[in-house]
């Protein structure tokens, strides 16, 4: 049985007294001040998502990325080993052969002035291929030249709209695609948060909850000093991601000070579906570090330790959830 924290509800409601006191320009000013107008799209092939998918056939959607592909065409998601600038990288798309917007090829939308960053390789021994980057009636908004050692190239683009990248002649490997922009777009719902600012991430939460999007954490440590859980609900696709660190390790939510409080919460409570947390360290909880209740949600490459209960706990109404990698 649940226990939940009436200081969960002064919370929600002291955030609905915000955002109705604040005017349109103040809010704005407000969600710059936390998230620093989000900067990062990031689409890992190694993804549980991706990797899973095999053979392509035909025009699959995932975390808003378009895979575009038939019988006669297909593209597939090999295991493919390699290290780039210090990361390993195990699976990677393989676009099949030359593409046009409409075959083999990867689309998603661009809101904005931004920079695309690519990890791909050439399948050619000792052949350099080249990635176009075009709008649906092929005008050519850049190219990226790869060789069969895999590495990472960027490209600047000044472009809105449907942006399609496919092979010039045969077949490229692409382990990940990265967009970064300067946006206060609100059709995009991602959230960067870079300093240990427990607020952000709460703040944060509440609009994927009702808007879907992602999350990246990209700071070391979130100390969690408020003793309740964070709810993650809703049914719109969205999540966290932590994001790994320059000394190697991944982001961890610490929820020491609010178990020394006397918290007997999870960290974590997922009711929703459709979430997602990953590469995330979730520690010193009052009860479970992840307890879920909801249908449809990944947790991937995360771990809980040091909590009073179970890391990861399904309660009996959880359905069709996938933990991968987790301890």
């Amino acid at each position: 049985m649940k226990n939940y924290n009436p200081l969960i509800l002064i919370a929600f409601t002291f955030t609905i007294f915000l955002i109705v006191i604040m005017s349109a320009k103040g809010m704005k000013t407000f969600t710059k001040k936390l998230f620093s107008n989000l900067s990062i799209i990031n689409w890992d092939f190694n993804d549980i998502e991706f990797r899973s998918l095999g053979i392509i056939t035909k025009k699959i959607i995932i975390k808003n990325l378009t895979l575009i592909a038939n019988d006669e065409k297909p593209m597939k998601i090999n295991s493919k080993k390699v290290k780039v600038n210090g990361t390993i990288f195990q699976n990677a798309l393989s676009l099949g052969g030359k593409g046009n917007p409409f075959i083999r090829s990867i689309s998603f939308e661009n809101n904005s002035t931004s920079k695309i960053k690519i990890i791909a390789r050439s399948t050619g021994t000792n052949t350099n291929r080249n990635l176009l980057i075009t709008d649906i009636n092929q005008n050519k908004l850049g190219s990226l030249s790869f060789t069969s050692t895999a590495e990472l190239k960027f490209l600047p683009i000044n472009f809105k709209g449907s942006i399609f990248l496919y092979s010039e002649n045969s077949n490229i490997d692409i382990y990940q695609i990265q967009l970064e922009y300067n946006s206060t777009s609100p059709n995009i719902n991602n959230y960067n948060i870079t300093s240990n600012n427990e607020s952000a991430l709460i703040s944060a939460v509440n609009i994927i909850n009702s808007n879907g999007g992602t999350i990246y954490i990209n700071t070391s440590l979130i100390s969690i000093n408020s003793p309740y859980t964070i709810y993650i609900s809703g049914t719109k696709s969205g999540g966290i991601i932590g994001i790994k660190q320059p000394d190697g390790s991944y982001p961890r939510i610490d929820f020491i000070n609010a178990r020394n409080k006397g918290s007997t919460e999870s960290g974590f409570t997922i009711t929703g579906s459709n979430k997602y947390i990953k590469y995330l360290i979730i520690e010193n909880t009052g009860d479970n570090g992840i307890w879920i209740s909801g249908s449809k949600n990944i947790i991937d490459h995360v771990i809980t330790r040091y909590n009073n209960d179970s890391g990861i706990q399904l309660s009996d109404n959880a359905d069709s959830n996938i933990l991968n990698y987790c301890y």
